[in-house]
């Protein structure tokens, strides 16, 4: 058995977010409100997380890695899309 000062190993968490719309047919997206816009928008928000509220001295990961809308039809906007991802960080800071 050996050992070494100092960090090792990330901690870790898992996150999940529901966003819910109305869902409706894709030929009329106007009488919807679409959740899957909504979802990538809070992708993109979400990888923002890391470089503008962790210090750059400290190091942390934020991974989005599932989006589902529960369904398979092309043609339908769905009701709710499930997002969900892990978050890694070498300080207990950064994953507070």
């Amino acid at each position: 058995i050996g050992g070494r000062a100092g960090t090792i190993l990330a901690a870790s968490d898992k996150f999940e977010i529901t966003i819910t719309g109305k869902g409706g047919h894709a030929a009329m997206p106007h009488i919807s409100i679409d959740p899957v816009v909504t979802a990538c928008a809070a992708v993109t928000a979400l990888q923002t997380l890391v470089s503008r509220e962790i210090s750059p001295l400290d190091s942390a990961v934020l991974s989005v890695t599932t989006m589902n809308t529960g369904g398979n039809a092309y043609n339908v906007i769905p009701e709710q899309v499930k997002l969900g991802g892990t978050i890694r960080s070498l300080t207990e800071g950064g994953i507070n």
